[in-house]
């Protein structure tokens, strides 16, 4: 599973309507229609860093199909139909496929992230090395960048918080399909039999604080896509 690890810009983007092939449309999907997706249920590492919204986490593709019954009983796909995928209010960010560039070796090879950070590990955004824009996959030693146009939509919130887009409303393709990446950032943690709620650990403090590692519990967040009349869940949960 890829490990992200921040570069110049937190994955971000607005709701986002995609074109889809075809000269009307895109439709709603009859009621009788239904949705899938490839996988209900993702693992991320059992980390701490997914205790903190730190721009450090996985990215992840999202594969859903929206099909109806056919005459002879088979499912049939539904091209150019709207699908909205929606995500917790915060820690899991949504990404439509274009949004997202990929270098695989051997065009990642030439990538030097070196200069991209000062000492205490601080981003040092001068503009001067073009490859301090791209998010590291440690696990397949790829390079993945987001769309500027995508990126220029990062943001904070008041309290220093960065946040990131939780929903897109695309439509499929001709397969009948939509994919799309998600950045896990964050999940849910419990300290010590708390409550629930990402901000246990202390927040945007993206240290330990202290904190008995063991003593903390990553709960589980959910991204929903719906056609309007059938939904379907995928849950992001951490390894044990």
């Amino acid at each position: 599973m890829p490990s992200m690890f921040r570069s110049t810009f937190l994955l971000a983007v607005a709701a986002l309507s995609l074109p889809s092939v075809g000269c009307k449309g895109p439709f709603y999907a009859p009621y009788t229609a239904t949705i899938s997706a490839d996988i209900d249920t993702v693992y991320v590492a059992n980390s701490p860093s997914f205790w903190y919204a730190d721009g450090v986490g996985s990215a992840l593709k999202m594969h859903l199909l929206v099909t109806k019954t056919g005459s002879d009983g088979s499912p049939m796909p539904l091209n150019n139909v709207w699908v909205e995928v929606q995500g917790p209010t915060s820690g899991v960010y949504l990404l439509p496929e274009s949004a997202v560039q990929t270098l695989r070796y051997p065009d990642a090879a030439q990538a030097n992230t070196n200069g991209c950070y000062d000492e205490d590990g601080n981003l040092l955004n001068d503009g001067e090395n073009e490859w301090c824009g791209w998010y590291v996959d440690t696990v397949n030693g790829s390079y993945i960048q987001v769309t500027p146009s995508y990126a220029d939509a990062a943001g904070f919130t008041e309290d220093g918080q960065p946040f990131g887009p939780n929903y897109v409303r695309a439509a499929t393709n001709d397969f009948g399909r939509l994919d799309l990446w998600m950045f896990v950032d964050a999940l849910p943690t419990r300290v010590d039999g708390g409550s629930e709620g990402g901000s246990d650990t202390g927040g945007g403090d993206t240290g330990l604080g202290g904190i008995d590692p063991n003593a903390v519990e990553l709960g589980d967040a959910i991204v929903t896509a719906s056609t309007g009349y059938d939904s379907t869940n995928v849950v992001i949960t951490a390894a044990q």
